[in-house]
């Protein structure tokens, strides 16, 4: 019942949290930077009280690598929220995000020199088709942010294809990181 219990709470968490944001970015599209520095502060300083405990703890990792990870999540983490800015709506921020398996599979590759099997080959490919599709049909119904917005449709589309190829960038700085 424990478990059962804990999967409804972060479903209901993520789900809440996520629209939530979207009423936010709606509102503010440049919120989302703020919203992710109160998400670290936060994070940080539960931290150092409960994992560091006020700094009397000796670090497991050399504060270097430490550092590394930490920018290179908050690069990715700025990237993600600064993409609505250029018009990319909710649903399909979280479809790109989805794309984390090919962009792990070619980190895998490329870094780790793995080998998959053909299944996961095809299913990597099979998901990453589905992904284009969204975001080609995606870019079909752009619409400019603000109504008194005097953009050609061309001009728009070109801040939308920017938007997306941030997300891409963000999505393989977080695979890196993995």
């Amino acid at each position: 019942m424990k478990a059962a219990c804990a999967i409804v709470m972060v479903f209901v968490g993520c789900c809440s949290t996520g629209v939530f944001l979207e009423l936010l970015i709606k509102e503010i599209p440049s919120s989302g930077n703020l919203i992710t520095f109160v998400q670290f502060s936060v994070i940080a300083f539960e931290g150092f009280i409960f994992t560091a405990h006020f700094g009397t703890k000796k670090p497991r990792i050399a504060i270097k690598n430490y550092l590394t990870v930490v920018a290179l999540f908050s690069f990715a983490n700025v990237c993600n929220n600064y993409v609505f800015i250029f018009n990319i709506p909710m649903p399909l921020h979280m479809i790109i995000r989805a794309g984390s398996l090919i962009t792990n599979m070619i980190m895998g590759i490329l870094i780790l020199n793995r080998k998959y099997s053909f299944s996961k080959y095809m299913s990597v490919v099979m998901i990453t088709l589905g992904i284009i599709i969204c975001t080609i049909q995606s870019g079909k119904n752009i619409k400019p942010v603000a109504l008194d917005n005097q953009e050609s449709s061309m001009q728009v589309f070109f801040w939308w294809t920017v938007g997306v190829f941030i997300l891409v960038i963000a999505l393989l700085v977080s695979a890196r990181l993995g």
